[in-house]
Formats: structure tokens, sequence, C-alpha cells
């Protein structure tokens, strides 16, 4: 499980976002935007239909103040059980912040406008402890990773090469 975690916890945040992200990405309109192949909808049900677990996920706490438009001071706290095949149980938990603004093109050349900081912590028992920054890009209504860290491991950028935008 050491490299679909790094993937899934992220995606798992997105996955329980409150229905007003879900909302303004299946109405684009609701935020100004278009209608984006990536959207937060769509990568939801990526994650529901590549879901390699055979448990279940029981949501114990979801609090947030998080809606779009997006802002600087936002959070996001989610607290879950996973129940595994064999009725173990182990707690997790999300902690997410908005926690500052930069320029797209610093991610990628190809992105155009600003970005929204998403600094997430997550506790997995039994785990080592995560950590992920995530960039909203506002021009084009999607997350995309900006850096990981796991345990006491150094933060690792995520770069994104040969990037192209296709309107």
């Amino acid at each position: 499980m050491c490299c679909v975690r790094p993937l899934m916890y992220p995606l798992f945040f997105l996955s329980i976002l409150p229905f007003s992200f879900v909302q303004a990405a299946d109405k684009p309109a609701l935020i100004g935007g278009d209608t984006n192949p990536l959207s937060i909808t769509r990568i939801h049900d990526r994650v529901n239909y590549m879901s390699i677990s055979s448990g279940t996920v029981l949501l114990n706490k979801l609090q947030t103040d998080m809606h779009f438009p997006l802002v600087t001071g936002q959070r996001y706290q989610a607290e879950w059980d996973n129940i595994d095949a064999d009725k173990k149980v182990t707690a997790s938990a999300l902690r997410c912040n908005v926690t500052g603004e930069g320029d797209a093109q610093s991610i990628a050349p190809a992105f155009s406008g600003k970005y929204l900081l998403v600094e997430c912590h997550g506790t997995h028992e039994g785990q080592q402890d995560s950590r992920d920054k995530l960039a909203w890009l506002q021009d084009l209504n999607i997350f995309v990773p900006v850096a990981q860290q796991l345990g006491n491991k150094p933060e690792s950028p995520v770069k994104l090469e040969n990037v192209s935008v296709i309107r």
C-alpha cells in the first residue's frame, strides 16, 4: 500500500467534500467557470470506481466551512473508521486548510490565473502521517498536487511536466 496511499487519501478528501463543492463542479456557472473534463464530480466518480477495498468506510465527523469560491482561512476536517473484511477497525482523520494563494504559472507555465493552496494533514492508525499540498486552479476548476510528505521524510515537491491546456 506504499504507493497507492499517497494518491488515495487526497482523492478521498475530494470524494467527501461538502455538497457545495459537488454542486459547483456539476454547475460550473455557479463559480464562473466552463465545463471541465476533470471536474470534482468526475474525480469523485473515478475514486469510487477505482476503489480496491472490499471494506467499509464509516464517516464519524465532518466539519467544514469550505465552499466556492475558496478563500484563505477556510477549513475542512473529517474523521472516519476503515472496517476491513475481517471487521478490523482502524481510525483515520484528515484536516485541510486553505492557507494562501499564488500565480498558477509558477506550478506549470501552461496554467493561468491564480491558485489557492490547500494544505492537508492525514493521520491513519498504524501508518505514518501524511501531508499533502494541493493547488486549486481557479481558471480550470481543478485541484493539482503541489507537494507530499510521508512521516518524517522531507517534503517532496510534485513536478508537473509537459502540461498543456486544451479548451
